[in-house]
């Protein structure tokens, strides 16, 4: 019988958690396919940094690449002399470099590789997946510089997309010579020694690394940023401290009022405590997802139209000693966050911007002369907008569909497949990361993803299993 093949789109922390999960799992034949282009494999675009000041926001004592190793990369930096055995304790709670986590990723990989067993074959094409056409029980995927692949399951590991497109006054951004539309590609932080002033849109964790990156790179003007809701990031404060009073009565939440409830009751405990409120959230980490599909479609909507803006405020923090660089460059008036919206801009001869941007704060139009704008708004959840070819094109034809948040892609109920835009249910075809936002909520963090990486690897094993059996019988 010829082996299944599993063709992986996408080579970052999902992509190849999943074919390293396969590994482990698999107890018969396949053929795993990893299509990657663009960033190293097992690393992405979130582990590519090209500096060390990027860090990531969990520490390191949750941080491995297994669900049931979460010290796993804690123990990698030990074992390699990055610290001393009596440094450990310590370490656990700090917030590494991203590059360096890709070097751990990159072990992961290669240790994979050597440990699988040998009836499962695995190969990386270096190419970028354009389309995917289905016939019968076998999906063709197009690829951009190679022959088209024939696959029997196909898992699509696209990752976070790129910021939405801006425009202003119904004219896109990307006709100025001086914007950044990708905070990642490190252009955006380069060549800014002789500038004199910089605007980042968008006031979140993005935008701290690219203000990490542009004064890294001996910047010494003013960076100034702008958001509806204005810089309201906060610190992780109590790394290591854990919650656990409202444990035994969050197990028991059917709906969004109860949670906020006890919620609410929780926080003025801590706060009693002197201890700030997002203990509670963490303490719910464990819960989220379950609680999150428990509610609604009616209660979804609710908690992302009242209260997602602050859980993700709570939710994704920064290390303190950043928070605290942030707070001096601001007291220095090097970094001027500001509270509003674009209304209008336009570029000079001499390639400098101007902006007018209504100020929350002031009620006043203000204006600044930036010499470069780079866009850190957030990832552009919409489908047919995606800057990933292969995302847009299939949400074009209706191959996938937004979920009804809009939110990721949608999937079927219980399981990771997708649903296309007849109702059709692909159950050949997975999905999972930031794709699953719209299902799972909580899908953007390696504690979430490393097991999204293995039930995605257990369901594509089953769908095997189930397709063989039928094929036999």
């Amino acid at each position: 019988m010829k082996k299944p093949v599993i063709a992986i789109i996408g080579g970052g922390f999902c992509g190849t958690m999943t074919a390293v999960n396969l590994f482990r799992q698999a107890t018969v034949p396949v053929e795993i396919k990893m299509i990657n282009a663009e960033y190293p494999l097992a690393n992405g675009v979130a582990y590519s940094a090209h500096t060390l000041k990027y860090l990531l926001n969990v520490p390191a004592e949750n941080m491995g690449a297994f669900a049931d190793k979460p010290l796993d990369f804690a123990n990698w930096l030990i074992e390699n002399n990055f610290y001393k055995p009596e440094e450990r304790e310590i370490l656990s709670k700090t917030f590494q470099p991203r590059k360096l986590y890709g070097l751990y990723l990159k072990n992961v990989w290669q240790q994979a590789l050597k440990t699988k067993p040998g009836y499962v074959d695995v190969s990386v094409i270096n190419s970028t997946a354009e389309n995917i056409d289905a016939t019968e029980d076998v999906y063709t995927i197009t690829l951009n510089n190679a022959d088209a692949i024939k696959a029997d399951v196909i898992v699509l590991a696209t990752g976070n997309a790129a910021p939405q497109q801006l425009v202003v006054s119904k004219k896109p951004l990307d006709d100025y010579k001086n914007y950044f539309a990708n905070p990642w590609n490190e252009a955006c932080v380069s060549d800014v020694k002789h500038l004199k002033n910089i605007l980042i849109i968008g006031n979140g964790l993005t935008m701290i690394d690219t203000v990490l990156g542009i004064r890294e790179n001996s910047f010494s003007g003013t960076i100034h940023t702008i958001s509806p809701n204005g810089f309201s990031l906060i610190p992780h404060r109590h790394v290591g401290t854990k919650y656990t009073l409202l444990q035994s009565e969050i197990e028991n939440v059917k709906n969004l009022h109860q949670l906020r409830r006890i919620v609410y009751r929780h926080i003025i405990k801590v706060r009693n405590f002197g201890l700030s409120p997002e203990l509670v959230t963490d303490a719910l980490r464990a819960t989220t997802v379950k609680i999150w599909q428990q509610f609604t479609n009616e209660e979804k909507k609710t908690f992302l139209r009242e209260l997602s803006y602050q859980w993700n405020v709570v939710r994704h923090r920064t290390p303190h000693h950043i928070y605290d660089y942030l707070l001096k460059l601001r007291e220095e008036k090097k970094f001027l966050p500001y509270t509003g919206k674009m209304k209008n801009c336009f570029e000079d001869e001499d390639g400098k911007i101007h902006v007018i941007f209504a100020n929350k704060k002031t009620g006043e139009d203000q204006h600044l002369i930036v010499d470069r704008i780079i866009n850190c708004t957030g990832p552009d959840s919409k489908l047919q907008q995606s800057d990933n070819i292969l995302v847009r094109n299939l949400a074009t034809k209706g191959f996938i569909v937004a979920d009804i948040f809009n939110l990721g892609i949608k999937t079927g109920n219980n399981n990771y497949s997708i649903v296309d835009a007849h109702g059709k249910n692909h159950p050949g075809v997975f999905t999972l990361g930031s794709n699953l936002k719209g299902k799972l909520w909580e899908s953007v963090a390696v504690p979430e993803l490393r097991v999204q990486a293995e039930e995605t690897s257990r369901q594509i094993l089953s769908f095997i299993n189930h397709k063989q059996s039928i094929a036999v019988s």
